[in-house]
């Protein structure tokens, strides 16, 4: 299965200029061998991820999509999945590692709507666990570390908002 340059929706947003190199080794059960390839020029999510790249595998037998690599320019920095199995199961529960390097907070606050709020100039890097499961997606025992020293600015509204008592 070959597809270049094609434009769809996805849950996240508009995918823009999305390639795929598939060589199916089964179509029942659908079966690909790893380091299979798709790559994406844009997503137009919250915070936009731009040079999308990924290599995986698909095991519907075993009902499982293996990611090899897969990464993302975002905010002016990059992000990375370590390796980790997806369970396509109806059910799925799946746990990884996201790696951020030289990311920028700004576009995050902003997307997450807390520009008014909070005001950064910084740059991160880290490793961020999480888990995948019916009841969402949790992160946990991450850590992530300006990579440079910045700025970071909240307003008092912002905080004493948060606990519901006065200025």
């Amino acid at each position: 299965l070959t597809a270049s340059c094609i434009d769809l929706q996805s849950p996240l947003g508009a995918i823009r200029g999305a390639n795929a190199d598939i060589a199916l080794s089964s179509l029942l059960p659908l079966t690909a061998p790893p380091n299979q390839s798709f790559t994406a020029t844009r997503i137009d999510a919250p915070v936009p991820l731009e040079r999308i790249t990924a290599k995986f595998s698909i095991d519907q037998e075993k009902m499982q999509l293996g990611l090899q690599s897969a990464s993302a320019d975002i905010a002016g920095g990059q992000v990375t999945l370590a390796p980790l199995t997806l369970s396509l199961a109806p059910v799925p529960a799946t746990e990884g590692e996201l790696h951020l390097a030289n990311v920028d907070l700004t576009p995050l606050l902003a997307a997450a709507g807390l520009a008014m709020r909070v005001t950064t100039d910084a740059h991160v890097d880290g490793v961020v666990p999480f888990s995948l499961t019916p009841e969402g997606l949790r992160f946990a025992n991450g850590r992530v570390a300006a990579n440079a020293p910045g700025r970071l600015s909240i307003k008092r509204e912002a905080l004493t908002a948060s606990v519901g008592t006065g200025a």
